[in-house]
Parts: C-alpha cells; sequence; structure tokens
C-alpha cells in the first residue's frame, strides 16, 4: 500500500515538473501506434 503511494507521488510530481516530456513521450507512442495500425 504504501509503495502504491510512493509510486503514485512520484508519478505526479512528474506530471508537475515535467509535462512537455510527458507530452513528448505521449505523441511518440500515438505515432508509434499509428505505424503499427498502418502495418495491418
Amino acid at each position: 500500500m504504501s509503495l502504491k503511494k510512493a509510486f503514485f507521488k512520484y508519478l505526479i510530481r512528474i506530471l508537475k515538473d515535467y509535462p512537455i516530456h510527458l507530452h513528448a513521450m505521449s505523441e511518440l507512442l500515438r505515432i508509434n501506434l499509428r505505424f503499427k495500425f498502418c502495418d495491418f
């Protein structure tokens, strides 16, 4: 339980400190998914 809390605290800190980085990562994932779907 405490491990989960620590993980969420870490996640929230990342969300607050690195929104641009997270946005870039989500964009990369979206592009990856698009290419995967195009292959089928």
